[in-house]
């Protein structure tokens, strides 16, 4: 998705308004409902693979981070920190130093970066959740650790987070369904509604992408989904794109103003 991403940004300034999608409506449905598909196994294996940056996925919260970086993080600014982590989805991988809850009943993992007992453990953060639930109750002192949380702050020298939940359960193929559209729901309107610039950029670069190529993507995409990947990261994909948008300047510019002429129009119902 990274590699995506990168040749996203040839073209993105080619974007700069909007009006007709159909010109780019992908000639054969299966083909670019194949794209998106190995486009959202792609991400999701990037995402959990624990990598910062490079998935749709994780730009929608911080991290992953360690306990070790957020204390330290803390320790050198609260004030700074506060203004990335606090009242945001964070990601956090580490590992389990103490599993148990407070005063008012509340399960909690204080989570430290390395060992347990070891000098790591005088860097912890505090990872609360809303109830002890089954893999909550399965886990053991020393056990890794990889959790979705919200920033809450810093107090009495340790960080804090809430609403915790580990990332294992998170939705990832729903959630990134919804966020890839297929070619029965692109309309103009859907592209409009998507929820920031990031997805419209890489919806917009799997339509460009589907119509550009779609023999040599039927050919290729439909033997594996490594070298289907490998196609839309090559060189000759790149160039096959680059030509398409300067193929299709104008049209292009009709189709984004018409998309951001949308989304004026559905934010202020």
């Amino acid at each position: 998705m990274k590699k995506l991403m990168i040749i996203w940004a040839l073209f993105a300034s080619a974007l700069a308004h909007a009006d007709e999608l159909t010109p780019f409506l992908p000639s054969d449905s299966s083909v670019y409902n194949r794209v998106r598909d190995i486009a959202i196994e792609d991400d999701k294996q990037a995402f959990l693979s624990g990598s910062k940056g490079g998935s749709v996925t994780g730009d929608n919260m911080k991290g992953p981070v360690t306990p070790d970086e957020l204390y330290k993080s803390y320790e050198r600014n609260e004030l700074a920190a506060n203004k990335i982590y606090k009242g945001v989805s964070v990601r956090v991988i580490g590992t389990a130093n103490e599993i148990g809850e407070d005063a008012l009943g509340k399960p909690y993992i204080d989570a430290i970066s390395g060992k347990p007992d070891g000098l790591s453990s005088l860097r912890s953060v505090k990872l609360y959740f809303n109830e002890a639930s089954e893999r909550l109750l399965k886990l053991s002192k020393g056990d890794k650790i990889d959790l979705i949380c919200v920033g809450k702050g810093y107090f009495v020298h340790t960080p804090m987070l809430d609403q915790c939940y580990f990332t294992a359960d998170l939705n990832i193929d729903n959630l990134l369904g919804g966020l890839f559209l297929p070619a029965e729901k692109l309309t103009i309107e859907n592209l409009a509604k998507l929820p920031d610039s990031n997805v419209l950029q890489i919806n917009l670069y799997v339509i460009f992408g589907a119509k550009a190529s779609n023999d040599k993507i039927k050919v290729v995409c439909d033997k594996s989904s490594k070298k289907c990947l490998n196609f839309l990261g090559s060189d000759e994909f790149e160039k096959e794109i680059n030509k398409f948008i300067n193929d299709h300047k104008d049209e292009i510019k009709l189709l984004v103003t018409k998309i951001a002429e949308m989304q004026k129009e559905l934010h202020s119902k």
